[in-house]
């Protein structure tokens, strides 16, 4: 009977030898030296649950649902923050567009984004808010035509001046 005792001691003692090899790992926190039982059950306290376990454990099941609920109370606020970042940007540059069509409507008057038959090309790049482009030149009897496109809309000069104006 007692040869069964030391012998299940000497398994005991391999096995946690075993598991926890070195005389570092039979120490606690503050580097007192423990006995191997101790040693084997202050290593079970130390080594993380498996998933299944975590589960199975409310309290573990609990911290990982915390620590889930302040992550995604941190990603929300950053997210809020930048989404107010960006609305505050975008009335910025809304209210700045819309000072800059006000000072062009008050310089403009009439002739705002309407090029008129007449009309000088320098005045229709001023108050026209399409930027038109120069797209062919000809050379006439009656002076140098050029055409300007902007996408589809197209303004034809004679000597710098508005012929014709339309889309394509």
């Amino acid at each position: 009977m007692i040869s069964k005792i030391l012998a299940c001691s000497l398994v005991f003692l391999a096995a946690s030898a075993a598991a926890q090899p070195g005389d570092k790992s039979c120490r606690n926190y503050a580097g007192q030296r423990i006995n191997s039982v101790e040693c084997v059950e202050f290593f079970k306290k130390q080594q993380p649950l498996s998933d299944a376990e975590c589960y199975a454990s409310p309290t573990c099941r609990a911290e990982t649902q915390a620590r889930s609920a302040t992550r995604e109370a941190d990603r929300q606020k950053e997210v809020a923050t930048t989404r107010a970042a960006i609305l505050r940007e975008q009335a910025e540059a809304d209210a700045k567009a819309a000072r800059r069509e006000d000072a062009m409507k008050t310089n403009c008057g009439a002739d705002f984004n309407r090029p008129r038959i007449g009309m000088p090309m320098a005045r229709v790049r001023e108050c026209v808010t399409i930027p038109f482009k120069e797209a062919s030149q000809a050379h006439t009897a009656q002076g140098t035509v050029v055409t300007y496109q902007a996408g589809r809309d197209y303004i034809r000069t004679l000597d710098g001046k508005v012929v014709e104006w339309g889309t394509f």
